[in-house]
């Protein structure tokens, strides 16, 4: 593992290697760490991902700097791979919510990034409220057309270790809940017997409110929408272009209380585009599931398994149970 540097090492070698980009001779001012939590840590967990505001010479914020962690020093790089990766399917329009990084490289073995400044939704929950609520829709229907945009075939060597292998992986974790095992055991034996089609689509995997941000200039070309059309998308490490559908949806649908007729809405044209029935949406996001168990590496299994299950119980409310 790489040696981990101290605060204020980061922060001036950050300041070296961004003082062209920034136009500003005080190293002092022009970055400071966000959210290092109670005790000054830019790694309070092993591998998270610190982030420095970086302001300009007129002290306006300029962009934000990501540095990986000593336990995952290629973190940012695999995120900025992979998001080039998901713009590249989406295409021109669809992939603008994806930011470009100003400029990349590594910081004492880390692998560091900027993006341009977008400004987060509200920490205050009342305002915040009113922002989920009005970017919501565009949101939502960015999602479907990513959906319809990114979906493909599954080749028989992928319904093999894309789809099976990951239901398989869950039915028989021990660990796992029985309500888990038992609906991955049904959605498997569901695909044996053809009754729905696995179909790939973009996954951004980490898809809530959190993640999504507001472009208060022109960083997207989008200077003339309303300010809820100019949303951008952040965080694509996990991100896959072969990935699952209905879990990006039902996780953005439990971050701001989507009502139980928004989701069912949603799922329905959902299910229209990736042509499978109601009953069975929740096969591709068992599916999703088991992939993410499989490639969880620090995720805590309590913390998963809370989340998964409450992503399904989400989508049985709105499909129901199979009998």
């Amino acid at each position: 593992m790489i040696d981990r540097p101290t605060v204020e090492q980061l922060r001036l070698g950050l300041s070296e290697a961004l003082i062209d980009l920034c136009g500003n001779t005080d190293r002092n001012a022009f970055i400071a760490p966000l959210d290092l939590g109670n005790n000054g840590d830019p790694f309070q967990v092993s591998d998270a991902v610190s982030k420095w505001l970086i302001r300009d010479a007129g002290d306006k914020p300029k962009g934000v700097a990501l540095s990986a962690s000593p336990v995952a020093p290629g973190l940012v790089a695999r995120g900025m791979q992979r998001a080039r990766e998901a713009k590249l399917a989406l295409g021109a329009d669809l992939g603008r919510v994806i930011l470009d990084p100003l400029q990349e490289g590594e910081i004492f073995g880390l692998s560091f990034a900027v993006l341009p400044y977008c400004r987060p939704l509200s920490r205050f929950r009342w305002i915040r409220r009113f922002e989920r609520s009005a970017v919501g829709p565009a949101v939502l229907d960015w999602l479907r057309q990513a959906t319809k945009r990114t979906l493909q075939e599954a080749t028989e060597d992928e319904v093999e270790r894309h789809f099976r292998t990951p239901l398989r992986h869950l039915a028989n974790h021990l660990e796992m809940p029985n309500v888990l095992r038992d609906a991955a055991t049904v959605a498997d034996q569901r695909l044996q017997e053809c009754r729905w089609k696995p179909r790939h689509v973009l996954m951004h995997n980490d898809f809530w409110d959190g993640n999504v941000l507001i472009d208060q200039g022109d960083i997207t070309g989008r200077k003339g929408a309303k300010w809820r059309d100019r949303f951008v998308v952040i965080d694509w490490p996990g991100s896959v272009v072969k990935g699952y559908a209905f879990y990006d949806l039902v996780r953005w649908a439990r971050a701001v209380s989507l009502s139980a007729r928004g989701l069912t809405d949603e799922v329905s044209v959902h299910c229209q585009i990736v042509g499978c029935d109601a009953i069975d949406a929740p096969a591709h996001l068992l599916t999703a599931l088991g992939h993410l168990e499989m490639n969880r590496e620090r995720f805590p299994l309590e913390n998963f398994i809370r989340m998964a299950v409450g992503c399904l119980e989400a989508l049985w409310g709105v499909c129901g149970k199979w009998k």
